[in-house]
C-alpha cells in the first residue's frame, strides 16, 4: 500500500445561508480532518442531518468548501479539489473518483446499458468493449437483460440504484464515495452489492461511505468517522 493517502481532508468547514430565514447561517461541518489510504474503507456515522452526505458532496465537488483542503492523489500528483477549476474536478471524476449518490440522475430516454457504459466511453474505450463491460456489470447486479435497452426512469428504486452503482464502479475508480448504496435494496441484492464493494476495496480502491445499515457497515469498514454537533471523532473498527 502506498505511503501517501489517496484522500486527505484538512480543516474542512461548510455552512449554508438560509435565505428564507432572513439569511441565517447554518453551520454543518467545522474543522474536519482525516486521511484515507488505498485499500481502506472508512464509514461515516452519525445522526441524520449532521453533514454526512454534505461531506461526500464537498469531496465530489458538488458543494464548495468554505475553508480547508480536499487533497486527492490523481495520476502522478496530489491535487486540491477545494475551490479547484471545473475542468480539474471533471478530470478527477473521469479517471480517479466514483460517486454513488442516493438517487440516479441521468438523461431521460437513454437506455440503462448506455448509461452504465458512458464512463468507459469517456475514457476513450472502444464503444463495443464498453457496452460488453456494461452488460457484465448489469448482469452481475441482477438487472434482467430485457431492461438493458430501457431508460431507468421506468425502473423500481432498487433497480435504479443498481444501475447507479454499475455506472459509478465500471471504470474501477481509485476513490469511491458511497451515499447509502444499499438503502433501497432487498437482502439478496444487498449481498450482491456488498460483495462488489468488498472486491473494489480488496483490489486497492479507497472507499468512503455513508451507511446506516450496521451489518453492511461492519462488513466493509476498517475505520469509522463519527460526526455529531460539528464534532468529528475517528476510531478503528476491531
Amino acid at each position: 500500500m502506498p505511503s501517501d493517502p489517496r484522500l486527505s481532508v484538512r480543516h474542512l468547514a461548510k455552512s449554508f445561508c438560509l435565505h428564507l430565514q432572513g439569511g441565517v447561517e447554518l453551520s454543518v461541518l467545522d474543522d474536519v480532518s482525516f486521511d484515507l489510504a488505498d485499500g481502506e474503507c472508512m464509514v461515516i456515522r452519525g445522526p441524520s442531518g449532521r453533514g454526512k452526505s454534505t461531506l461526500l458532496r464537498m469531496i465530489f465537488g458538488n458543494y464548495m468548501a468554505e475553508q480547508g483542503q480536499i487533497l486527492i492523489r490523481h495520476g502522478g500528483e496530489v491535487v486540491d479539489l477545494a475551490g479547484a477549476a471545473p475542468r480539474l474536478v471533471l478530470d478527477v471524476r473521469r479517471s480517479t473518483m466514483g460517486y454513488v449518490s442516493q438517487f440516479l440522475h441521468c438523461l431521460p430516454r437513454v437506455p440503462a446499458l448506455d448509461i452504465v457504459a458512458a464512463p468507459l466511453r469517456g475514457l476513450g474505450i472502444d464503444p463495443q468493449a464498453a457496452r460488453d463491460r456494461a452488460v457484465q456489470m448489469l448482469t452481475y447486479l441482477a438487472i434482467p437483460e430485457r431492461m438493458f435497452e430501457v431508460p431507468p426512469a421506468t425502473f423500481s428504486g432498487g433497480e435504479q440504484q443498481r444501475v447507479n452503482i454499475a455506472r459509478s464502479l465500471i471504470n474501477e475508480p481509485k476513490l469511491i464515495l458511497l451515499d447509502e448504496p444499499t438503502a433501497s435494496l432487498d437482502e439478496a441484492n444487498q449481498d450482491r452489492v456488498l460483495e462488489l464493494l468488498q472486491r473494489q476495496r480488496d483490489r486497492g480502491a479507497a472507499v468512503l461511505a455513508v451507511i446506516h445499515n450496521t451489518e453492511v457497515a461492519a462488513a466493509l469498514a476498517d475505520r469509522e468517522l463519527h460526526i455529531e454537533d460539528l464534532r468529528v471523532t475517528e476510531r478503528t473498527v476491531p
